[in-house]
């Protein structure tokens, strides 16, 4: 689940207290579940032509907090079950259905790609049966494995585009899959999703500094997902809470008859507060990752105040004059 997997890497980022000390607000964090939940951070008319399976770049974004390496401490499992806990609460309540549906709405595909004639389409399919006799007789023959691939990669494609013709409006029927009327249907999904993809995280996976970069030494870890990437990064003690919390939702109702108001139950930061408290840290951290997961080593940067840089600077000039 896109949504879970943000925010167990992130375990910290939801809570009132620690998104007061970053000066951030609920509905930005809000927006950010809400948007790797669907998997779409685009929400503009479906069309497959440009939607590509596996397209995280489309469907799955880390919001970045310049500040949080530096202000997390304490009871990382205890804030993971709040976190957790605030996804939940937010899917069940009048903002999300109402932000579902208006984004449902702005998805919903304005027109479809074009679609061959069914004439065209039985010459394909008989194609495909010539195509298939060929390759069992090669078999028979005993051609080489590089012709038979060849063959079979040809089929492969021929089944595709046969598959792909089937469907007269694939835009709907893509629009009805990512934005389904009862968006219990797509939370059910997501968590089953983030069950399956925790089931194969590696948490003991070693890490090596590559240009600032921590990249897994095991190049297969290193080619997995974002979302697999990011659970990892959270470690286990704050997915075992998140597993648990999952399981524990999908035994009982995934959207609740009676919902929430999410500022009644979660008011926003005060914003003069949280200005201060940014402010007034002494560090931030260098901590960062790039499209692909990569996490930068984290390094903290000392902050200088106005004074002490000012006098760096005289000091420099002073020696270039002498």
């Amino acid at each position: 689940m896109g949504a879970l997997a943000v925010i167990v890497f992130s375990a910290f980022k939801v809570a009132s207290d620690i998104i007061e000390k970053l000066g951030g607000d609920h509905k930005w964090v809000e927006q950010n579940i809400f948007n790797d939940l669907v998997g779409d951070h685009d929400h503009e008319p479906v069309d497959v032509s440009i939607i590509t399976e596996n397209d995280e770049s489309r469907s799955f974004k880390i919001p970045y907090f310049k500040l949080l390496p530096s202000i997390i401490n304490g009871d990382k499992q205890g804030s993971a079950k709040e976190a957790c806990q605030y996804v939940k609460d937010y899917i069940n309540s009048d903002e999300f259905i109402a932000k579902y549906n208006d984004a449902r709405s702005k998805a919903k595909p304005t027109s479809e790609p074009y679609r061959l004639d069914a004439e065209t389409i039985a010459n394909y399919k008989t194609m495909l049966k010539e195509s298939e006799a060929n390759l069992a007789q090669m078999k028979a023959n005993g051609m080489s494995q590089e012709y038979i691939k060849q063959m079979e990669a040809g089929i492969a494609e021929q089944k595709k585009l046969i598959a792909d013709q089937s469907d007269p409006t694939p835009n709907k029927t893509k629009w009805q899959q990512m934005y389904p009327e009862n968006p219990a249907v797509l939370i059910k999904a997501r968590l089953k999703e983030y069950l399956d993809l925790v089931a194969t995280v590696d948490f003991t996976a070693e890490l090596k500094d590559v240009s600032r970069m921590k990249k897994f030494v095991n190049p297969a870890y290193e080619a997995k997902s974002l979302k697999w990437k990011a659970i990892y990064r959270a470690g286990k003690d704050v997915n075992d809470v998140a597993v648990a919390f999952v399981q524990d939702w999908l035994k009982g109702e995934i959207i609740a008859a009676d919902k929430i108001k999410m500022r009644e139950v979660y008011p926003e930061p005060d914003k003069n507060k949280s200005s201060s408290s940014t402010t007034s840290n002494n560090a931030v951290s260098n901590s960062d990752s790039n499209g692909n997961g990569e996490v930068i080593s984290e390094k903290p940067l000392e902050v200088k105040p106005k004074n002490q840089l000012l006098k760096s600077v005289k000091d420099k000039a002073k020696k270039v004059l002498d």
